[in-house]
């Protein structure tokens, strides 16, 4: 069963807009973040949204961001707290002092804003990364996840979500390479990016101070597909498509591989 990449473009802009308001919270947070980087290279709030991903290993471990904030109340998640003695003493406590320790001795030789800049060159030439590769529980995903998340849009942060989204919906097979290979994460990225330059041409995600070409930030697309195929989101592309009890749920049913597979 083959599809064409010209039937995409009316269903896609339609499943956009049916998130485009996500799309325009996460690109507010997005670039808040972004906007304190440039004005400020150690910014909290840029170090919080790395040391997020550290602490719960990529998001895998989402309690023990819950019971840091628990121990740490009010306090800011400043570079400097955590290199105190009470932010030490709270990282063992949730079992992060290692990781979190690791990228503070990484941090010491360069700037927050620095740091990412370097990580961001590592993932767009899909180069082994050293710093990388000592902290533990962040592998490519919870790297783009960090750049993502502090306004680097052309970077999305896939995991086992987006991986089924993508070949169900044939975009990892219309935009991936000719040898792609589902084990590969950086095929994967490279077939969302192209989908999106290709089929998301010309539409933008507006608000206040905001407009963000989707053609050319697949890590704000990639918020939509979370939106749309995760539990803590709408769960309609999840490990179980609900499409088939209810065809109004998804505006891809019909053009998707997998409904006209099954359907």
């Amino acid at each position: 069963m083959r599809i064409n990449k010209n039937d995409l473009n009316e269903p896609f802009r339609r499943f956009v807009d049916d998130y485009r308001e996500d799309m325009r919270k996460a690109a507010s947070d997005f670039l808040r973040i972004r906007k304190a980087l440039v004005n400020n290279r150690n910014s909290a709030r840029a170090f919080t949204s790395i040391l997020l991903v550290v602490l719960t290993r990529s998001w895998r471990l989402t309690a023990k961001k819950d019971t840091f904030r628990y121990l740490t109340g009010r306090t800011r998640w400043s570079l400097n707290y955590v290199r105190s003695r009470e932010g030490k003493k709270n990282l063992k406590r949730v079992n992060a002092a290692d990781s979190v320790g690791t990228l503070v001795r990484q941090l010491k030789r360069t700037s927050v804003r620095e740091w990412l800049q370097e990580r961001y060159e590592y993932a767009r030439d899909e180069e082994p990364d050293p710093n990388l590769d000592e902290i533990k529980g962040v592998a490519e995903k919870g790297r783009d996840h960090i750049l993502r998340d502090v306004g680097y849009l052309d970077r999305a942060p896939i995991d086992f979500h987006e991986k089924n989204f993508m070949i169900r919906t044939g975009i990892f097979h219309l935009f991936g390479a000719r040898q792609a290979d589902i084990r590969n994460y950086n095929h994967y990225h490279n077939a969302l990016t192209r989908f999106c330059a290709d089929t998301l041409k010309g539409i933008y995600i507006q608000g206040k101070g905001i407009r963000i070409n989707l053609a050319t930030s697949p890590g704000l697309f990639d918020s939509a597909v979370w939106s749309h195929c995760a539990a803590g989101g709408e769960n309609i592309c999840g490990r179980s498509p609900r499409c088939f009890s209810d065809k109004t749920l998804c505006p891809l049913f019909g053009t998707c591989l997998w409904s006209l597979k099954l359907s």
